[in-house]
């Protein structure tokens, strides 16, 4: 009798000990009183808080942001194409809706020789940048504008560029959101086929404007041979140059 007493003692506390050793965070913190003691161990450098005011993406990498009516030419073809498009002015592609399903497609600035949209009344020519040849080089083969093309090209390249939002609760920029930013450069060609980047007046409050701006002494300077026509032309006008005090000198070369 003495002997089943022992063993049945001997197996309750083995019960009571093992049931203890698996069910040990049943007497743990629980709700709200767990993220207090998880926060104090934060202090110690355990835990890293993540920003929770996360704004979601503004801007857009594409031109338009909407599919215009327009022509596109592809390389190696004669006939132009009327689609419903706009430009990835990121990933240098021509994006437009399949009509037949609805599915969405592109094609590489490689691949593209002119698009013409019909937007505000005009038609924006836009080209792509592969055979041209840049003072300073641009990378990828971008869509450009034609402002002007004679008697020397002057063209838009509208940058796009990705800024990630800054969430880390320490060195916080005050940005809790992604960005696609536009930037807007100019260009004008010399007499000799080279593209240099020009600082125009007025470019477009809501983009990054560079504080400079094109004189007529840098003007002189991509076409030194017109140098007596520049001057005389702005002799009696401020310092500063504009598209269309650009376009109007260049008509009279």
């Amino acid at each position: 009798m003495k002997r089943a007493i022992i063993l049945f003692i001997s197996f309750f506390c083995a019960i009571n000990i093992y049931s203890q050793k698996i069910n040990y965070y049943q007497d743990g913190t629980m709700g709200s009183d767990n993220i207090k003691a998880l926060s104090n161990i934060g202090r110690y450098g355990f835990l890293h808080a993540f920003g929770t005011r996360y704004e979601g993406i503004k801007g857009t990498p594409n031109l338009f942001n909407s599919f215009v009516t327009s022509y596109l030419l592809v390389k190696d073809q004669k006939k132009y194409f009327k689609i419903a498009s706009d430009i990835d002015m990121v990933r240098n592609t021509v994006v437009f809706m399949d009509s037949t399903n609805t599915q969405l497609m592109e094609i590489s600035s490689d691949d593209v020789k002119e698009l013409v949209f019909n937007k505000y009344d005009k038609e924006l020519v836009y080209r792509t940048t592969k055979d041209l040849n840049f003072e300073k080089k641009i990378k990828g083969n971008k869509f450009y504008q034609i402002i002007i093309e004679e008697p020397y090209q002057l063209i838009m390249i509208t940058f796009k560029t990705y800024i990630k939002a800054d969430n880390e609760p320490v060195f916080n920029s005050g940005r809790h959101y992604d960005e696609f930013r536009t930037e807007r450069k100019y260009y004008l060609e010399d007499s000799r086929g080279i593209f240099h980047e020009i600082i125009i007046n007025n470019v477009d409050y809501n983009c990054i404007v560079h504080p400079a701006m094109l004189s007529k002494k840098a003007l002189a300077k991509i076409y030194p041979e017109k140098k007596e026509l520049i001057y005389s032309e702005l002799k009696d006008k401020p310092d500063s140059v504009s598209i269309g005090r650009i376009i109007s000198i260049l008509d009279k070369f």
